[in-house]
């Protein structure tokens, strides 16, 4: 999944790594790259002035939002991503949530339930309000229609 096919080498260095029959409930606050192959019921957060990429595994499930540099999805988020740089959301991601991206790659076969929003309708603001501020907009947006 996340391999160069040519070398067969990693594309992605990943620090921290939570491993599949792993649950971890709570926030996540990160300064390097983690990799969740496991469960999260909470939020991943990289600590201002860092810029982390965070990967969803096939297995991996987290329920909250993710703030990242670079997002890799290939498993299940419940929650909305905010990404200062490139999301990658993979042939079987399942994403119910908003995506908030600096640029955007999507395999045919990824579902998303939710809405996709370019970093420049967005002010950058600090890891504490970005949760507030995506559900605010997918609020908004749903009223709407």
């Amino acid at each position: 999944m996340f391999k160069n096919k040519s070398q067969n080498q990693s594309l992605e260095q990943f620090d921290t790594l939570i491993g599949q029959g792993t649950q971890v409930n709570g926030d996540i606050k990160i300064a390097e790259s983690l990799r969740i192959d496991g469960q999260l019921t909470g939020n991943v957060l990289s600590l201002d002035g860092h810029d982390p990429a965070v990967a969803i595994g096939m297995n991996g499930l987290i329920v909250g939002n993710v703030k990242a540099a670079r997002v890799i999805l290939s498993g299940t988020l419940k929650g909305s991503v905010y990404a200062t740089g490139k999301v990658e959301i993979l042939n079987g991601a399942n994403i119910e949530g908003d995506v908030v991206y600096g640029s955007l790659y999507v395999e045919d076969g990824a579902i998303l339930r939710g809405n996709f929003h370019h970093i420049d309708n967005y002010q950058k603001i600090d890891s504490e309000k970005i949760t507030e501020k995506i559900i605010e907009s997918a609020k908004q947006k749903r009223s709407a229609d």
